[in-house]
Order: structure tokens, then sequence, then C-alpha cells
């Protein structure tokens, strides 16, 4: 269990109706794209709303999906030479 984490609810629900709740894995990564406030909110709605325990594994993998999602949004926008 991770201890200290606080998790900042940015939006309450009544301003962001659920979006990302039922969306598919593809679709979810397409609408979060490399924006850290939808990833944010996703996390507030599909985990924390919830009640999914939040341990270690569960935040390694949120993050490293976002952190490497983003990466790979930014190098689609960069104009590469072949």
């Amino acid at each position: 269990m991770l201890r200290g984490l606080v998790v900042i609810v940015l939006r309450s629900q009544k301003d962001n109706p659920m979006k990302y709740k039922n969306l598919n894995d593809g679709d979810l990564l397409q609408m979060l794209g490399d924006d850290g406030l939808k990833w944010a909110e996703a996390f507030q709605e599909i985990i924390v709303d919830e009640g999914k325990p939040i341990d270690v594994a569960l935040m390694t993998g949120w993050f490293a999906n976002a952190i490497e999602h983003s990466s790979a949004v930014r190098n689609w926008r960069v104009p590469h030479n072949g």
C-alpha cells in the first residue's frame, strides 16, 4: 500500500461527467494523448472513484503507460527525415 499518496480532485464529477471509464484501451490512449490533466482526470474516474485499491504495481503501470504514450505522441508529431 502506498503511504502518503495524495490524490487531488481537479474537477468535480458534476463538471466532468464520466468520459473515460467506458472507453476501450486504444480510444482511451488517443483521448488522453500527452495531456497530464486528462491522465489525472482519467485516474480519478477509473481508479479512485471506483474504490480500487492503489498499490505500487498499479501506480507503476499507470505512470509507465502515461510516460511511454506521451513520448510516442510527441514522436509522431516530429517530422522524421528518412
